[in-house]
């Protein structure tokens, strides 16, 4: 589904695969909430102007189109879920990643049932209880009927009792595991560690009772800490397993393939959009940022400083562009007339470029642009390995020269269509056109100049 994003979350995990990996060329961003564009063969359960909520894999190296971080994002329909009225966007786009997080972390790697058993005590250790992945754990226990006991700062305490924890405990302190184990009567048989450092790691393991059980967290395990009881199974999570495809990040990160995960998902969120449409599934508490997609690298750097949990809008434009109201933008191959060819270059040159055999490429016709297409899928295809002046090169054989631009954003027909379409922004004052999501400043010259030279 091709989603118009409203707003973003910013997690922690942003911050990890910018820091540790690199995935040059891909959209960043795991959560989004928004409006349904245009769906595609297949999807029932949406239509066009649908609000909702979606997770995607954002620096996903393997797909370029992922990513939430952007004007528009491709949703996956069994890992989306239909926004109630009384939820906003901003909330909305909290829950993708966190209930993802947590529902695969209890019901997958712990192997809870989704239901408990009446006649079992149903303790179920949050480690991190007031992280996004631990106040969605938390509900989901409670909805589930078990017995969810979280670990928080004293601040926190009140809060997650009132989501449905049964007691909550300080971290700090140093006998916080025994305590747990007491509390429980040593029948704890099963940790979720939303913090994932070898101290909680050591907690969980003071809190599980002398029986054994299983230890699950959202990092990679100590080893150290891992083997010091061999009567714990543990095992660590990441949540993009959840598209059934393997995670091709380097280390302990990496995951095979399973399609058991996605299996899983797809029932899940439709269980998760049942839980927030009944109110039982609520949003934590976020910091709402103003400035739009210019502000995450700032909202990025406080996450590396200890905020967790942070909502932009990608929509904010601090340029003062006008945008066009959401509408179905009713793509279709016969909306394609051609592109723009320079008579100094070749139609078989110029075909070799674009790989399209069925096209027209007549000299002076103009291909129109739409979001999450073509244009934005060529640029993202020549930025990694390509040099910027062949970069700038491509661009001027597909604007042209200035004046020519200016003859271009002057006829009412051509950019009332785009404009429709939600794929032009002009500002004639400063001779500049933004296509899709790159803005293109011509200096008086004619030489384009892309933002990210800027």
């Amino acid at each position: 589904m091709l989603c118009k994003v409203a707003a973003v979350a910013l997690n922690p995990a942003d911050a990890k695969l910018i820091d540790e990996f690199q995935s040059p060329g891909c959209i960043g961003g795991q959560d989004f909430a928004g409006h349904v564009v245009r769906v595609g063969e297949g999807v029932k359960r949406f239509k066009g102007g649908d609000r909702v909520f979606g997770f995607t894999f954002g620096l996903n190296p393997d797909d370029r189109t992922s990513g939430a971080f952007s004007e528009y994002a491709i949703a996956t329909e069994d890992l989306s879920c239909r926004i109630p009225s009384s939820v906003s966007f901003e909330e909305a786009s909290t829950f993708g990643l966190s209930v993802g997080t947590a529902g695969f972390s209890l019901f997958r790697s712990l192997g809870l049932p989704t239901h408990a058993s009446p006649t079992e005590d149903c303790f179920i250790l949050v480690a991190g209880g007031a992280t996004a992945s631990g106040i969605a754990a938390i509900q989901i226990l409670k909805a589930s009927g078990f017995k969810p006991v979280a670990t928080c700062s004293p601040g926190n305490m009140q809060t997650l009792m009132g989501l449905g924890a049964v007691a909550t405990f300080d971290y700090h302190s140093e006998t916080c595991g025994s305590e747990i184990r007491n509390y429980t009567g040593n029948t704890l048989r099963h940790a979720l560690d939303c913090i994932a450092t070898s101290e909680t790691q050591r907690m969980c393991y003071d809190a599980i009772g002398t029986a054994g059980g299983k230890y699950t967290a959202l990092n990679p395990l100590s080893t150290v800490v891992k083997y010091s009881r061999r009567d714990i199974y543990a095992d660590s999570v990441v949540a993009w397993s959840l598209f059934g495809e393997a995670v091709r990040l380097a280390g302990t990160i990496g995951r095979p393939a399973s399609h058991l995960d996605r299996i899983f998902a797809s029932t899940f969120y439709q269980h998760v959009e049942d839980m927030i449409e009944k109110g039982l599934l609520k949003p934590p508490p976020c910091d709402v940022r103003p400035g739009g997609l210019e502000a995450i690298e700032k909202g990025i750097e406080d996450l590396r400083n200890g905020r967790k949990s942070l909502v932009e809008h990608p929509h904010t434009n601090p340029r003062g562009y006008d945008t066009a109201p959401p509408v179905d933008a009713g793509i279709n191959e016969a909306e394609f007339v051609g592109h723009y060819r320079k008579e100094s270059v070749s139609e078989e040159a110029f075909r070799k470029w674009y790989h399209e055999e069925h096209l027209p490429m007549a000299i002076g016709l103009i291909k129109k642009v739409h979001p999450r297409n073509e244009f934005e899928g060529l640029l993202r295809q020549i930025r990694p390995s390509w040099k910027i002046e062949e970069f700038d090169l491509v661009l001027e054989y597909w604007l042209h020269d200035l004046n020519e631009l200016k003859n271009l954003i002057s006829d009412p027909e051509w950019t009332g269509k785009a404009a429709k379409d939600e794929a032009l922004w002009v500002d004639t004052d400063k001779a500049s056109i933004q296509i899709g999501y790159d803005t293109l400043y011509l200096e008086e010259d004619g030489k384009i100049v892309n933002t990210e030279q800027k």
